[in-house]
């Protein structure tokens, strides 16, 4: 009886340390998705910096410009 009391002991300690981690995990969730969230702001941004330089860059080969010196 005692090895099965001990036994029951472990299993009660490990889904009491599994419910404690995944609280954690719970609770970095949020800053998570705070970064991607971020980076994907940063990334559209980039994507639409490189978007006006192309269209800038197309305007000025089609237009007649000329220097101010």
């Amino acid at each position: 009886m005692d090895f099965a009391e001990s036994l029951k002991n472990i299993k009660a300690q490990m889904i009491k340390e599994g419910k404690e981690n995944s609280t954690q995990t719970k609770e970095l969730k949020p800053e998570k998705k705070e970064q991607q969230k971020a980076r994907k702001d940063f990334e559209s941004v980039a994507e639409k910096e490189e978007r006006l330089l192309a269209e800038f860059l197309e305007f000025i080969q089609n237009e007649d410009i000329k220097r101010i010196r």
